[in-house]
């Protein structure tokens, strides 16, 4: 009798998969093996093999082969399709640009130093492009973050001409006004200016920026500058108030009464430190007396007239200043080679504000009563 595998049957052969390899399970259903024998199921097999190992080769080339090239480019694509940038992006960017460092951006916007910072990561992970170079000093804008900035500058004055819109309907003149200038300009013609502004205008606020270094216009750090100069920035727009005259005074009470004890070398002299070298005052003084070396410098033109109150010396101090004053006398006329100009100083995008427009007004309106 022969079994199913063409052998004569023996006692073992009751079991049909005794001596032969099985073709089906004990289930009723092909094995595995006898599968993979199949040409179209060996097909399907190496195929599937062949994607797994072609994803896992690709895989190993981007995370250790090409690490940086294949993420920074893979973000960039991310980046082109998905970020948009945003007004607060540009805002961020602007306070950058002006401010130089993440502090004084931050200041500018009101924020921490680390929002800014995280700002302006998202923003550059998202243009796929450094907008600023990092540097010891800094952060120096690059060429697409000052083209960024200068939308910028345009969407602020686009907001402020909206706020003047609204601000244009009868209503009180309110908001703040920045005003930069020196110490002696600010005492002797811009205080008295604005105590009559207070009582036309009582919703007006200010900011005092005293000092010989003006604060910038250019970046909005003010929006009044108040300058005596010969050569006003040409980028501005400027008043001409008018002429700053100076003289020389001493103490009313003091030991010096005339001029001619200053010719003749006994007085000593009260002048500008080295902060202000080109100062009128001091050419004039290098010019006319050469040998005088001053005894007291200082900063400001201001203390140069309180030492001379007290009889410390002579110094050269504007007319505006010191005629008021009962504590000391001049001991020459104006001094015309010394004279220089006032001048009211706005940027051409804010002076259409109204409370610029109007501190201006009234600003230019009782200087040129003082001076």
């Amino acid at each position: 009798m022969l079994n199913g595998f063409g052998k004569a049957a023996s006692v073992d052969d009751t079991n049909p998969f005794a001596h032969a390899r099985p073709i089906i399970n004990r289930t009723g259903h092909p094995t595995r093996r006898e599968i993979l024998k199949i040409p179209f199921c060996r097909w399907i097999t190496h195929a599937v093999l062949g994607i797994i190992l072609t994803g896992i080769v690709v895989s190993s080339l981007i995370v250790y082969g090409y690490p940086a090239l294949a993420a920074a480019e893979w973000q960039a694509m991310i980046a082109k399709t998905q970020y948009r940038m945003s007004p607060g992006d540009l805002e961020v960017t602007l306070a950058l640009v002006r401010g130089g460092s993440l502090a004084t951006a931050a200041e500018r916007l009101g924020v921490d130093a680390s929002a800014v910072f995280r700002s302006l990561q998202r923003i550059e992970r998202g243009l796929g492009r450094l907008l600023f170079e990092r540097t010891r000093s800094g952060y120096l804008a690059t060429e697409l973050a000052t083209q960024l900035a200068e939308h910028a500058e345009q969407m602020e004055v686009a907001l402020e001409a909206a706020r003047s819109s609204v601000e244009a309907a009868p209503a009180p003149i309110s908001g703040t006004v920045r005003i930069t200038t020196t110490d002696t300009v600010l005492h002797g013609l811009v205080a008295p200016a604005l105590r009559s502004l207070q009582k036309a205008h009582p919703q007006l606020s200010y900011e005092l920026h005293t000092g010989n270094g003006l604060a910038s216009l250019t970046r909005r750090d003010a929006d009044i500058a108040v300058q005596a100069t010969k050569r006003p920035p040409q980028h501005l727009v400027g008043k001409h108030i008018g002429p700053i005259r100076v003289a020389l005074y001493a103490a009313k009470r003091g030991s010096v009464t005339k001029f001619a004890e200053v010719e003749a070398g006994r007085a000593d002299w009260i002048a500008p430190d080295d902060a202000l070298p080109e100062h009128p005052s001091v050419v004039w003084r290098k010019r006319y007396f050469p040998k005088a070396a001053p005894r007291y410098r200082v900063n400001s033109i201001l203390s140069v007239l309180e030492l001379a109150a007290l009889g410390l010396g002579v110094g050269i101090v504007p007319l505006f200043l010191a005629d008021g004053r009962s504590d000391v006398v001049h001991l020459t006329e104006p001094l015309d080679k010394c004279e220089t100009d006032l001048w009211l100083l706005t940027h051409p995008e804010s002076r259409h504000l109204r409370r610029v427009e109007t501190c201006c007004r009234s600003a230019a309106m009782s200087a040129r009563l003082l001076v």
